[in-house]
């Protein structure tokens, strides 16, 4: 199925358009409620559109460039446990809205492809263990 959505490009373009206006709305009529005026404009980068064949590596469709990278950093840190601070700033780089959202991306895709997470946080001991298991998989 999300094969099929994600060969479909009008369906796609059609779904950012619908985010798009939907998000618009909500902004400008948060606006109206605290009484200010605001204009939301759309920039376009070039790697705005996910492209699914750079997603795809040795065979693994990753669930997006970003934790495509994400991985193949991680991977290459050959260790079995990362300092969450460290983890935080690669999520940054990576362009990820915070180290949650990678997490749950990541997690999500690996319980899908290879039932269990390749991330497991511990805010107690601030750090994150890796399942290299699956890492050495990618």
């Amino acid at each position: 199925m999300k094969e099929n959505a994600t060969s479909d490009t009008s369906l796609l373009n059609q779904a950012r358009n619908n985010a798009k206006e939907l998000l618009k709305r909500y902004v400008v009529n948060v606006g109206k409620q605290i009484g200010q005026k605001y204009t939301v404009e759309w920039i376009e980068d070039d790697d705005s559109t996910e492209n699914t064949e750079s997603n795809t590596q040795n065979g693994i469709e990753y669930p997006s460039e970003n934790s495509q990278k994400l991985l193949q950093a991680i991977k290459a840190q050959n260790s079995e446990i990362m300092d969450l601070n460290e983890f935080a700033g690669l999520c940054k780089s990576m362009k990820f809205m915070s180290q949650d959202a990678a997490i749950e991306e990541v997690n999500d895709w690996a319980y899908e492809n290879f039932d269990a997470p390749i991330l497991d946080v511990s805010y107690e001991e601030n750090c994150v263990y890796l399942t290299t298991e699956i890492l050495e998989k990618l």
